[in-house]
């Protein structure tokens, strides 16, 4: 194992830049009018009572835990300092993961850091980093740890996960068809299979629970982000996995030179006209984001058509898809193509979307192509070069001007 003195430092000033936009950062739209409300009003009768103030689309336990803190002091930067806490608790474990992958686990960390929703969702009051927290702690006990308990304790945070955000459904899904792979191939014992099952029963017992009271996946009071399948948001979520990997599908153009891949021609006018429009407001027509965002600053200062420039990211994302799909299978990465995938169908059906959900992929995007990172340097320095500018920019811009009513 070797830590570069570089990639150290380039975190720590990342970390640092999130942790000064705590201090910097108004509270503002979302935090404001429903997450920091949500925190102050929790209560089971509140979670629970349909026709209750509930006032979040998420499931209720980042809330619970900062009731917690809420009760010592309320402060939303207290709350912010917590949700500051989950992304150092995220970067360790996302560090014991990488350890297993390769000699320079810091370099893949950064990697998988530097996601600006993922660092605006720990500097501001949101909760989209808990689910990913407790999902990668389950899959860390399940694939890399040596504990003799490593699969019950995977399969509980994976049911905490669900109980932060109903997005980490996928996660235990995609176990369960990973698992069901193994036993066709076998590769795993029906006695191993059928403890699975009953553990992750158990696991989803709670938010099964909670859903039966709130008569859907979400609260009543969010009833509009139900699951409705669209052309629309297909092609929104193409085109965020294709600004993710646009560097990673350049790379690996003359696979797409085949013959087997030409049938992927007839979904590009699919594609072509159902490009969603750019919204700062998440919607079942419109897309939010930095992937619209990117185009429509091309129309607005290069005139480049952001049909055209959404198409061509959309196009590029289906490619992603298909390398992902067409990737040698280990035992980690057949588990990562069900969660990849998994996440493109749940975004696709999603009515109310936007960037902020699409990205919660990034960090198993980048694990899956993590050998191609790690052989090809100049990839994975494009790759890290040009996620770590965004990301410091989208913290300064965040914190400092959009939640100041600038919008570019």
């Amino acid at each position: 194992m070797k830590i570069n003195k570089i990639t150290f430092i380039l975190l720590i000033l990342l970390l640092l830049s999130t942790f000064i936009a705590i201090f910097l950062t108004p509270c503002w739209g979302d935090e404001k009018y429903y997450h920091y409300p949500n925190v102050a009003n929790i209560s089971v009768s509140n979670i629970i009572d349909r026709n209750s103030s509930y006032s979040s689309a998420y499931t209720p336990l980042p809330y619970v835990l900062g009731s917690i803190l809420y009760e010592i002091n309320d402060s939303i930067y207290l709350l912010r300092i917590l949700n500051y806490l989950i992304l150092l608790i995220l970067i360790i474990y996302f560090y014991k993961i990488s350890l297993g992958l390769r000699n320079d686990p810091l370099v893949l960390v950064l990697l998988l850091v530097s996601n600006p929703y993922l660092l605006r969702n720990s500097f501001v009051y949101y909760s989209g980093n808990y689910g990913l927290l407790f999902a990668v702690i389950g899959i860390y006990f399940y694939f890399f740890s040596i504990k003799k308990s490593k699969i019950i304790v995977a399969h509980i945070f994976w049911g905490l996960s669900i109980l932060c955000q109903q997005w980490m459904l996928i996660i235990i899904f995609s176990i369960f068809l990973h698992e069901l792979n193994q036993l066709i191939k076998n590769k795993l014992d029906y006695a191993f299979f059928l403890r699975g099952i009953l553990y992750k029963s158990l696991s989803l017992l709670p938010a099964i629970i909670l859903f039966l009271f709130w008569g859907g996946l979400t609260h009543p009071n969010f009833q509009q982000h139900k699951l409705t399948p669209s052309f629309i948001h297909l092609t929104g979520v193409l085109a965020n996995y294709g600004l993710i990997g646009t560097f990673i599908v350049m790379f690996n153009l003359k696979k797409f030179l085949k013959s087997q891949y030409l049938l992927l021609l007839f979904f590009l006018p699919i594609i072509y006209f159902s490009v969603p429009a750019h919204s700062e407001i998440q919607g079942t027509n419109v897309i939010t984001g930095v992937a619209s965002q990117l185009c429509t600053q091309l129309q607005k200062y290069l005139q480049f058509p952001y049909e055209i420039s959404m198409f061509l990211l959309a196009a590029a994302g289906m490619m992603l898809v298909v390398v992902i799909i067409s990737k040698a299978n280990d035992n980690f990465s057949s588990f990562l193509q069900y969660t990849i995938l998994g996440f493109l169908v749940a975004f696709s059906s999603s009515t109310v979307l936007g960037a902020t959900h699409i990205f919660i992929s990034v960090p198993f995007i980048f694990l899956i192509f993590n050998s191609e990172l790690r052989e090809k340097k100049l990839l994975e320095n494009l790759v890290l070069t040009f996620f770590y500018l965004v990301s410091l920019f989208y913290i300064f811009y965040f914190s400092l001007y959009k939640t100041s009513g600038f919008n570019l």
